[in-house]
């Protein structure tokens, strides 16, 4: 859905964002009825690891597993297939975010699953996506619209732990040629505290991808969400400013729903790193 390269820092940034809150609203709802629910964390992974290993962007896996999702949810697939509509999902997905470069070829892909199937399958579930979605692949995910909130993470006037810091107002560091370049750098504090802000912001979209139960949630609201859970994890106050309830529409009251469930998820992911953690130091 790269309507416009990097739209997130440009002019038209708030216009677009308003039209992907208003077409999220439209299309297919899901309604967490698939048969195969059980298979569908194993099949988010393969996908998650595929784009690591490819180096595709956060918008062709998220658009991979929104596909996958609505797929599995009006169609009952056989177990021996799961992967290959994983894989034709994700590929499709990739020929419509990512650049014509990044597309990955089957042998690629056949190096990085333990499932290999002939191009003819890869075409044939391709065409039957594609008929099933009415050709229509412009679909809003999360990370859609974590592409906007990403640049507004920080802002002016942000405290962390009481105090404020100075240089919040340019610690975006926008390209060369976005009209806010030519603000004063950032402090290497404001800095270092963006980037520990979108590290904890992927963490959280991550988990959210992982759990079905975030897709009865609107991507906007994940998305939020997200960041809402991330400025509140590293302490950064207020959690949820009043410029970004002004460009979402979303009161921080609206957004508690999702944040408990992902506080939830990452309590349980936690536990489950230190379990295995506790694991190995007693087998040493």
């Amino acid at each position: 859905m790269s309507y416009l390269k990097n739209w997130w820092v440009t002019d038209y940034a708030d216009d677009i964002f308003s039209y992907f809150l208003r077409k999220e609203k439209t299309g297919m709802t899901f309604r967490c009825r698939s048969p195969q629910l059980g298979e569908r964390r194993r099949l988010v992974d393969m996908l998650r690891l595929v784009g690591e290993r490819l180096q595709l962007g956060n918008t062709s896996v998220h658009l991979a597993v929104r596909l996958l999702d609505l797929f599995m949810d009006n169609h009952r697939v056989e177990v021996a297939h799961l992967s290959l509509v994983a894989l034709g999902c994700l590929l499709l997905a990739t020929k419509f975010e990512d650049r014509d470069l990044n597309v990955p070829h089957v042998p690629e892909l056949h190096r990085l699953v333990p499932h290999c199937y002939p191009l003819r399958d890869y075409r044939a579930v391709e065409a039957i996506l594609l008929e099933f979605f009415s050709w229509n692949l412009s679909l809003v995910t999360v990370a859609h619209f974590v592409e906007f909130l990403a640049t507004r993470v920080l802002g002016r006037g942000d405290l962390v732990r009481g105090a404020e810091l100075v240089g919040t107002a340019s610690a975006l560091t926008p390209p060369p040629d976005h009209p806010s370049a030519g603000l004063p750098p950032p402090t290497s504090g404001a800095q270092a505290l963006r980037n520990a802000l979108l590290e904890r912001l992927q963490y959280f979209m991550d988990l959210a991808l992982q759990d079905e139960q975030f897709m009865l949630h609107r991507p906007s609201v994940v998305a939020c969400a997200c960041v809402l859970a991330a400025r509140s994890r590293l302490g950064v106050w207020p959690a949820w400013p009043a410029e970004l309830s002004r460009l979402t529409g979303y009161s921080d009251a609206s957004l508690l729903s999702c944040l408990h469930s992902l506080f939830r998820a990452a309590f349980a992911d936690e536990r489950a790193v230190s379990a295995k953690t506790d694991d190995w130091s007693g087998s040493e």
